[in-house]
């Protein structure tokens, strides 16, 4: 870790502080970043593998179980800023929630959102909450000046399908993604759709 620290330190010029502590990644991890009042946490997976698929991914697990927003990555970035980035839009009031770490993204780079969304939404009440989440948020971005644009996902009719496919198509540098509160073992066996967003292998 002492070399990984000095590694970075000679290419960034950000000198990170080790800290090894014992316990297991589902408590310490949360612990930490409680204690030292973390803005986020940086933690990288390798997605979902075998039986985690019906038991639910490590990384969600813990990420399920903080308040504090965490930036998942799963390959070294291949650009040096942070650009294009996702918010996709769905049908829960939590969906707000998402703003404040949005405007605290602008606030440091200079990002562009584009709010995703289903091409075909059947359900009259689920489409009626979408485009008054929509509104909502729009309006957000207007008031703080953050640039935006909203992008209708051809051909699909789910919010993770949408999610996927405009990822798969442009490459974004970051999605942002609301987790389940009090997610359980139904919801991993049904498919959070935050869990579909993490790449099967």
């Amino acid at each position: 870790m002492e070399k990984v620290a000095k590694e970075t330190f000679a290419k960034s010029k950000i000198k990170p502080e080790i800290m090894v502590q014992t316990g297991n990644i589902f408590k310490t991890i949360t612990q930490i970043a409680n204690d030292n009042n973390a803005k986020f946490v940086i933690m990288g997976t390798h997605g979902i593998k075998g039986m985690q698929k019906f038991t639910g991914s490590l990384a969600l697990k813990v990420i399920a179980g903080t308040n504090t927003p965490f930036v998942v990555v799963q390959e070294p970035p291949t650009k040096d800023t942070i650009r294009n980035v996702v918010f996709p839009i769905d049908n829960r009031k939590e969906n707000k929630q998402k703003l404040k770490q949005a405007r605290l993204l602008a606030k440091y780079y200079k990002v562009k959102y584009t709010l995703t969304l289903p091409e075909k939404i059947s359900n009259d009440i689920i489409n009626k909450t979408i485009t008054h989440n929509l509104a909502f948020i729009k309006n957000y971005f207007v008031q703080h000046g953050i640039e935006y644009e909203v992008h209708r996902v051809a051909g699909t009719d789910s919010f993770s399908e949408s999610t996927l496919k405009y990822a798969a198509e442009y490459k974004p540098d970051m999605i942002i993604v609301l987790t389940t509160k009090n997610i359980n073992i139904q919801d991993y066996v049904l498919g959070a759709d935050e869990q579909k967003l993490l790449p099967i292998k």
